[in-house]
């Protein structure tokens, strides 16, 4: 539903029109339906940790639609994309569709142009187009090789964390109140960062200053660059590329006579490390029943006990 959503939105936004009204075209033929409900199926049976792709390659020359003869990408493609590392011109032909940028849209969680892994398993779905390179699409099922990993690990040993490439970005700013750097954050959050810290610093003139620190995947790196320009003082940033490890998190949540609480545990591979009631939940029943934070975290994970 999601990718039929992401589509409908694209179309509507490409004429002008409610996502109600939209006509799906070619998306509505059953080739697109095919794709678009065996990828979820898939997925839905595969159900990997974390789904990463490569540039995408969109293509060149003109396609043949609906609405006529219209340069590649499509008008769809390209705001499905949008965010998206892209490239044109590798080949004189559109090489993704709409269906297929709604499916790497909703789908994927990275993108990346590197990464250590083990490869386990690998699928090929070959066009019938011929041309000068292979058309062809690439599935790999793989396993993330942390920092300093030699591989020597036996077959289907799992690391117990996730590796991952992100991009640190980092702005040096003294000419912002407190209340503004406060607003920009809430910004960077809901513009996709993955983590926003301010560190204290002394900068020229003996001025005090902060150091924003955002941490971002490829994915949501140009909407942030836009955010910072935008929604601070600053005239320019630095960029890391940064590797981040990070144990595998799973939440549970609880509904009962107190209300709708939430836990999270954290994991080592497969042995459990350690469990922690989300601190609003806590807050808010030691409100209601004046009592400590402790008491009220004792109380939710009994209610989490007798699930």
């Amino acid at each position: 539903m999601d990718i039929f959503t992401r589509i409908a939105e694209a179309e509507a936004h490409v004429h002008g029109t409610a996502v109600e009204d939209v006509a799906f075209h070619e998306v509505g033929a059953l080739d697109s339906i095919i794709d678009i409900v065996g990828a979820a199926i898939c997925l839905d049976l595969l159900r990997p940790d974390r789904i990463t792709c490569s540039e995408v390659e969109l293509g060149g020359g003109m396609v043949r639609c609906a609405h006529g003869l219209l340069p590649v990408p499509a008008p769809a493609t390209v705001i499905l994309t949008r965010g998206m590392p892209v490239k044109t011109g590798g080949f004189p032909k559109e090489m993704t569709t709409p269906t297929g940028a709604a499916i790497l849209a909703s789908s994927v969680d990275e993108f990346i142009s590197a990464a250590s892994f083990r490869e386990l398993k690998t699928g090929y779905g070959i066009g019938t187009r011929k041309m000068d390179k292979p058309n062809l699409l690439r599935v790999s099922w793989r396993e993330e090789s942390a920092a300093g990993d030699t591989g020597t690990k036996a077959p289907g040993t799992v690391v117990p964390w996730k590796t991952e490439e992100l991009v640190l970005m980092e702005a040096n700013i003294d000419d912002m109140t407190g209340e503004a750097l406060g607003f920009l954050m809430e910004s960077l959050f809901a513009a996709g960062a993955l983590d926003v810290t301010f560190t204290p610093c002394m900068m020229k003139k003996s001025r005090p200053g902060t150091i924003v620190s955002v941490l971002t995947g490829q994915e949501k790196l140009n909407m942030l660059r836009e955010t910072l320009f935008r929604g601070s003082t600053t005239i320019g940033f630095r960029e890391n590329t940064v590797r981040r490890l990070s144990l595998r998190r799973e939440e549970e949540k609880l509904d009962a006579e107190y209300g709708e609480t939430q836990r999270k545990t954290v994991y080592y591979g497969v042995e459990k490390l350690r469990s922690k009631v989300e601190f609003e939940d806590r807050a808010r029943l030691a409100r209601e029943r004046g009592i400590s934070l402790e008491e009220a975290e004792r109380i939710i994970n009994n209610g989490f006990a007798g699930k």
